[in-house]
């Protein structure tokens, strides 16, 4: 695997704990619109689903196919989201955030882990002098899963 998707595979890993974690305290729809902390926690987790599909926007740039295969999902969707959320953010509807962070992003935490796993497996098995240093700091996050 190369190592920019390697890499970009762990960023979205760290982007889609954060998601997890911001809407521990999100239970219904509406928890996004009745207070200002709401608000935020909607545009934090607006954001982070944005670099998570920067992140697969590039690793698909590099390896056309690689997400569908090893992720056994539909990219165009994901990556779509980065454009619309850029160019048309006040359309954003919570409603369709909130589904998307409760129905979508706990199976793809549940892939990253699983997919970035099996990396380290085939990386570890690599002799170490064909490692580069930042193999060795990615492997390194990737071991604190």
């Amino acid at each position: 695997m190369h190592d920019i998707i390697r890499e970009r595979l762990v960023f979205s890993l760290d982007h889609a704990k954060v998601i997890h974690s911001r809407m521990a305290t999100i239970l219904k729809e509406d928890d996004f619109i009745k207070t200002e902390k709401g608000e935020i926690l909607l545009d934090a987790i607006i954001t982070r689903l944005q670099a998570l599909s920067e992140n697969f926007k590039t690793i698909e740039k590099i390896t056309p196919g690689f997400i569908a295969q090893s992720l056994n999902l539909d990219v165009v969707p994901i990556i779509r989201f980065s454009d619309l959320a850029f160019h048309y953010y006040e359309s954003l509807n919570h409603i369709i955030i909130f589904h998307i962070c409760r129905e979508e992003y706990p199976l793809l935490l549940l892939q990253l882990k699983t997919i970035l796993k099996k990396t380290q497996l085939q990386f570890d098995i690599i002799p170490k002098k064909y490692q580069r240093l930042q193999n060795n700091k990615c492997l390194a996050k990737i071991s604190r899963l």
